[in-house]
């Protein structure tokens, strides 16, 4: 067994665009290394908890300084709104590259992003 396989890998930091209208959702999640656009994706209620959850198909591609290490690879997550006043989503995620994860992201501004909506 390959000890770092099970080695906690340090987060990386993602600014999630979601933009929605009356017939659709999509989302856009861009990191340092790769933006994902959803292939498709959908807002419901979880049965279990009673919360909205979150959930899309992604490609995501790699930007140039990235491509040596990373290849275009597809995947889906699922995201619920947190409880309280902290206004955030956190999920889970899984690729075609056989890589799962952990996602949390909370709300900030969109002053904070200003082009992030262009």
């Amino acid at each position: 067994m390959d000890p770092k396989a099970h080695q906690a890998s340090r987060p990386i930091p993602a600014i999630l665009v979601i933009r929605q209208d009356f017939l659709s959702i999509s989302c856009a999640m861009h990191t340092r290394e790769s933006d994902s656009y959803s292939t498709a994706a959908l807002i419901s209620l979880d049965d279990e908890s009673g919360r909205l959850r979150l959930s899309f198909n992604y490609t995501n591609k790699p930007k140039v300084m990235a491509r040596d290490r990373m290849a275009i690879h597809y995947g889906a997550a699922i995201l619920q709104m947190g409880d309280g006043p902290t206004r955030m989503l956190q999920g889970e995620y899984w690729t075609s590259r056989r890589t799962t994860g952990e996602i949390l992201l909370k709300f900030r501004s969109r002053a904070l992003f200003p082009n992030a909506l262009d």
